[in-house]
């Protein structure tokens, strides 16, 4: 029962769901993708008022301004401050080196 990977073939152009760990590549596909939807959405919604490791948000903070949480806020403080705008190239690299480590 391979005919899922040939029309997965033909739709997106690579073959990285086929083989014999299908069920593992698919399940860890699905979780990075959606972790790296998380990491750009909290990324995307920083505010320089959040608190984040990095820096103390302008008193007492009522309500977050990242849609990632208090995580969310964590994260994108410490990436920006480290990498800047680099920051926003992580999960798409990630993406691209997974999809290509099967290919090899």
């Amino acid at each position: 029962m391979r005919w899922h990977c040939h029309l997965y073939d033909k739709i997106v152009g690579i073959d990285i769901f086929c083989g014999k760990d299908d069920a593992v590549r698919r399940a860890t596909f699905f979780l990075l993708s959606g972790l790296c939807c998380y990491y750009l959405l909290a990324l995307g919604s920083f505010s320089p008022l959040d608190p984040s490791l990095v820096a103390a948000g302008v008193g007492a903070v009522a309500t977050l301004h990242n849609l990632g949480g208090v995580l969310g806020a964590h994260v994108s403080g410490a990436v920006l401050y480290h990498l800047g705008l680099a920051g926003f190239t992580l999960p798409p690299a990630l993406l691209y080196l997974f999809i290509c480590r099967r290919r090899v």
